[in-house]
């Protein structure tokens, strides 16, 4: 499909050639040979020199990468805006692993320095219908999560429920990786708007983040628990069996 910049470039080549031949007409009118001949001979080379021009401009405008998730990636900033009042969510230059874990995942994009705290003040502050509730004891400045320190972008199984293949682990071996807390509640909240409020109803689901409930010094996993239209964020015993939601394509990154 023809956009906007190639219709002005197309019009500006017709006028401009409309132009030159006024040119050359008037050139022919010139009273000696050799100032025809002159005259001819700079209006081709002007006629030359703005075709390339010109003709640079479209090329360069076709050879463009097309970006095909754009959309997505602007989707995606409004919904950090509108559903956690994160205004300033940037994904244009993030990019997006080749799709993996079967043609049943989506791409999530998930913001720098984003954190489970920051994600649940945003979403308690704009007052959002999807309920995330914390259990006692639970300080959410000591949970230890990821902090990433450029957004990304993971692919994710759409799916109503965790994988019930992965379970007791917080590292499965193989090099698969198991959802974050910040990446489960971000999918929740999706999921939320889209319409499927019941997500993960009959099981906890596991995250990759670990806390200290209390005064103990003893690691305990973060879970997430659904409850109506929303989840709760709890802790179990690290060694107890939980299922989890996979995540791939997860590129190297930094930490903070």
């Amino acid at each position: 499909m023809v956009d906007a910049l190639q219709i002005i470039i197309y019009v500006l080549v017709y006028k401009l050639k409309i132009y030159i031949l006024n040119n050359i007409r008037k050139a022919t009118m010139l009273s000696s040979k050799s100032d025809k001949q002159l005259g001819k001979v700079a209006t081709a080379k002007a006629l030359a020199e703005q075709e390339d021009a010109l003709g640079g401009m479209l090329k360069n405008k076709q050879e463009e990468p097309v970006d095909p998730f754009k959309e997505k990636k602007e989707w995606f900033q409004n919904f950090y805006a509108e559903m956690f009042g994160l205004e300033n969510v940037d994904f244009s230059d993030t990019v997006v692993p080749e799709q993996s874990g079967g043609k049943d995942t989506i791409p999530l994009f998930i913001p720098k320095w984003i954190t489970a705290k920051k994600l649940i003040e945003g979403a308690k502050n704009k007052k959002v219908d999807f309920l995330i509730e914390i259990a006692l004891g639970i300080n959410l400045e000591r949970i230890e999560s990821q902090n990433i320190s450029r957004p990304y972008a993971v692919w994710v199984t759409n799916s109503e429920d965790p994988d019930f293949k992965i379970s007791g682990q917080r590292r499965i071996p193989g090099d698969r990786e198991i959802m974050s807390i910040e990446e489960r509640i971000i999918f929740g909240v999706f999921k939320f708007q889209k319409g499927h409020r019941y997500i993960d109803v009959q099981n906890p689901t596991l995250t990759s983040a670990y806390t200290y409930v209390g005064n103990s010094k003893t690691a305990r996993a973060v879970i997430t628990r659904y409850i109506k239209n929303g989840l709760r964020v709890d802790t179990q015993d690290i060694s107890l069996i939980g299922f989890a939601r996979e995540v791939f394509g997860r590129m190297p990154h930094k930490s903070k």
